[in-house]
């Protein structure tokens, strides 16, 4: 999931689709990379990368409904959209249709993370590593775990979580935003400040983000909001995503 690589997979794709235009793994493969390429940030990806993920992903469950990897590709378009209760809708199907597709698990989990519902959702984000303990959005998946474990309030666990993700992908930006997120509020440095947070509130996040990709980009950079943007007000305790340095504590 590199530029080169994604390059490459979409020509494979297209490839596979005007070779058989009505081959499911084709559309939803392609489907796939685009939503891949636009929550990761790949350069030249295109603008409407959602839409044109969510188009193929649908047209794919229309050419054939009991492919768990349509209804999973369509459940993560739909969770970068926003749309939890399609998200959900769609991982539950790929589930009933394969329960062993890791990537359903791993996407209803992040669905129940950014819906409110932490600890389910951390459930099955451990079947999906579980199952996939080798995936090559492993990175994410973990991500995912510190947000979900963030998000319940266990920020010992959050800080755990991310560490990992720092130690084992030392060039993937989110991780250090999500250990300097976790440990901030663990230590009260500098939530109480933030628009829309009252002081005394530094043991955890006011409210789930409305998005995944709000949950990212948040953890990612400054964005404007309350403590739902907790990462925006970080930038004045840490560039933990520009500095090798660990804040106190993190060692």
């Amino acid at each position: 999931f590199a530029e080169p690589e994604s390059e490459e997979a979409r020509a494979w794709f297209q490839r596979a689709i005007s070779m058989d235009p009505n081959f499911a793994p084709g559309h939803y493969g392609l489907g796939l990379v685009f939503l891949h390429d636009g929550s990761g940030y790949i350069p030249n990806t295109v603008p409407d990368w959602q839409r044109r993920g969510e188009a193929l992903a649908q047209r794919a469950v229309q050419l054939d409904d009991l492919d768990s990897g349509a209804h999973s590709v369509l459940g993560l378009a739909r969770m970068v959209r926003g749309d939890h209760a399609g998200s959900l809708e769609a991982t539950e199907r790929a589930l009933k249709l394969n329960p062993n597709d890791a990537t359903a698990h791993g996407t209803h989990g992040a669905t129940l993370v950014f819906n409110g519902r932490s600890l389910e959702g951390l459930q099955s984000l451990a079947t999906s590593l579980h199952l996939s303990p080798r995936d090559p959005r492993l990175r994410v998946r973990h991500a995912h775990v510190a947000l979900g474990h963030y998000f319940a309030g266990q920020l010992e666990q959050s800080a755990a979580a991310a560490l990992h993700i720092r130690r084992e992908w030392p060039g993937f930006a989110t991780g250090p935003r999500l250990h300097a997120m976790a440990l901030a509020i663990r230590s009260g440095v500098g939530i109480g400040v933030l628009p829309g947070c009252s002081p005394g509130n530094v043991t955890r996040p006011v409210r789930q983000p409305s998005t995944c990709a709000d949950a990212l980009v948040s953890a990612r950079g400054p964005r404007a909001g309350g403590c739902g943007s907790a990462a925006g007000g970080l930038d004045r305790v840490s560039s933990m995503s520009r500095r090798p340095t660990l804040l106190p504590g993190a060692e």
